[in-house]
């Protein structure tokens, strides 16, 4: 079997496939500018338009080349979610310094709207040739390969979390440069899981 996996991204995809001989991982890098007149938030058609263009058809063409049996493609969360940040109370200095829990935005609208197109259309992509996909939530997978939560007072989680994917498959002997890349890889390993459990789940025995 053939396990595909696809961390879906507008700017950078990151795609991951595991076979019985080996291990592989990759990107798709997004050639289409935002808009520079486009305000932030806001949607374009046009501009979605060629996103998903050119993104299904690299997709497509991936799959006739690497011939997948099944895949799994990261399911987007929810758009416009808050989350919760742990700072310093500076008004409380005086006293000695304190931690507040604020809630912040997490991802506007038109990050939600381009995250929730793109997995729509890769899954239709993937039935057309023939697969049947599956979407994954990002904690499901993560949590089965062994990647923990980000601290809460970490600034950026998401390059966290790309380094912690790297840093797990090349501890596994899997030299994979981008975290893009890494993350699709683990959730190609994760699916393998599912159907066919090893002793080691980043082994490319199968």
């Amino acid at each position: 079997m053939r396990y595909a996996g696809l961390d879906v991204s507008k700017s950078c995809t990151g795609w991951g496939l595991v076979t019985p001989s080996g291990a592989q991982a990759g990107t798709f890098r997004c050639p289409i500018h935002r808009p520079f007149n486009l305000p932030k938030g806001k949607l374009d058609a046009t501009y979605a338009g060629k996103v998903g263009d050119w993104f299904f058809r690299q997709l497509d063409a991936w799959l006739c080349k690497m011939k997948p049996d099944i895949i799994a493609i990261e399911q987007p969360k929810p758009g416009n979610l808050t989350r919760n940040k742990t700072e310093v109370d500076y008004s409380g200095l005086f006293a000695g310094e304190s931690l507040k829990t604020t809630k912040v935005g997490n991802t506007n609208f038109e990050t939600s709207h381009m995250l929730q197109s793109l997995a729509f259309g890769a899954a239709a992509v993937c039935v057309r040739r023939g697969l049947e996909p599956r979407y994954v939530p990002v904690k499901t997978w993560r949590s089965t390969v062994g990647i923990k939560t980000a601290p809460a007072n970490e600034k950026n989680p998401t390059a966290w979390y790309k380094k912690q994917a790297k840093t797990l498959v090349s501890a596994h002997g899997h030299d994979i440069k981008s975290g893009d890349a890494a993350e699709g890889l683990c959730i190609a390993f994760w699916l393998r899981e599912q159907h066919a459990p090893t002793q080691d789940l980043f082994s490319v025995a199968s």
